[in-house]
């Protein structure tokens, strides 16, 4: 009666680990996706942030206001587009601004779920120089 009580206790709790570890593997996959995915925005809002900021700053090295007064009524001439020049060059900062840590976070985020990921192993192993059954779930 008690060894036919263990055998239940062990197979359910074998069936147990077997099913936490699909769970696990499930949750740790979703997260390392989404965080493949905030790497890569990151990593193109970095690089489109930058050429942006280069952009705009040689538009706006390129521009020129002018100001003259005649007879009491002053003009503004620019050459170049300037105001492109310093929407180009906002857009970008705020690329980088945001791509960075987006960047930085889902890189290191997506590589902590996936060692965890290739990490969980359940199973039961049954040796011959041990009796009995041995079960092991590494996290």
């Amino acid at each position: 009666m008690k060894i036919t009580l263990l055998v239940c206790f062990l197979a359910f709790m074998a069936i147990e680990s077997f099913g936490q570890q699909n769970q696990d593997k499930m949750f740790y996959a979703a997260k390392a996706e989404k965080y493949r995915r905030m790497r890569k925005t990151g990593t193109t809002l970095t690089v489109t942030g930058g050429i942006l900021t280069v952009v705009g700053l040689v538009t706006l090295s390129n521009s020129s206001y002018e100001v003259y007064s005649s007879g009491g009524t002053t003009y503004k001439t620019s050459t170049g587009n300037p105001g492109l020049g310093v929407a180009a060059y906002l857009l970008g900062a705020g690329g980088l601004g945001a791509g960075i840590p987006l960047w930085i976070v889902g890189s290191k985020s997506e590589r902590k779920y996936n060692q965890k990921l290739e990490g969980i192993t359940a199973g039961i192993r049954l040796s011959p120089q041990q009796a009995g059954l041995t079960l092991r779930y590494r996290f």
